[in-house]
């Protein structure tokens, strides 16, 4: 009789302390497993600390990228400077900028003006540069038109362009003059013309 309560004994005694040994085993794997709503709360915050270091890095994209154009201001200068081939001369003008060009943008200003080279482009000071295949127009040829002495600018040795007709019939200068207006007077300069034409006058 003793052997049997031993024995019922120890198998409860075993029982026992298996029993205490599985609910110790779950109660760490639960603990060690976080619950549905923490692992989904873990997920969101990395989702959200993506998004915004994504949305930080197109911001300071946009801010480098987003200059502003620079545009003609009204109040701008333009350098237009021309080499002439033929004369090689050399002419540069400084004007206030044609109204048509206000609030150009760099890119509209040079699809204008394809034929020239962009020197410098500022939205108060710009310069601009182009070699001619003729002569400046400094270069005049005395000639006679309808009877009248008239002044052409000598463009090359081919091409001339009327500049005036002036009241000085041709047929009242002496003959020699007329031999040489029949020849055509090249002169070089506003200043020489001005004397030439001044002495047929008198």
């Amino acid at each position: 009789m003793s052997k049997i309560l031993g024995a019922f004994l120890c198998v409860a005694v075993f029982a026992v302390g298996l029993s205490i040994g599985v609910y110790f085993s779950l109660g760490r794997v639960q603990n060690s497993v976080p619950n549905t709503q923490e692992l989904t709360q873990q997920i969101q915050d990395i989702v959200i600390k993506q998004v915004q270091a994504e949305q930080n890095e197109k911001y300071s994209t946009m801010e480098v990228t987003a200059e502003p154009e620079i545009k003609i201001s009204p109040y701008a200068k333009l350098t237009v400077e021309k080499y002439f081939t033929k004369c090689e001369h050399t002419t540069v003008d400084i004007i206030d900028v044609p109204k048509e060009l206000i609030n150009m943008t760099e890119k509209e200003f040079r699809e204008k003006y394809n034929k020239w080279e962009v020197k410098s482009f500022d939205a108060k000071d710009i310069s601009i540069y182009r070699e001619i295949d003729a002569n400046c127009s400094s270069h005049f040829v005395i000639k006679e038109k309808d009877g009248y002495l008239a002044v052409y600018n000598e463009l090359t040795d081919e091409i001339v362009e009327l500049k005036e007709k002036t009241d000085i019939e041709v047929a009242t200068l002496r003959e020699e003059d007329q031999l040489a207006i029949a020849n055509g007077i090249k002169i070089y300069g506003e200043k020489e013309l001005s004397s030439f034409i001044e002495d047929f006058n008198s």
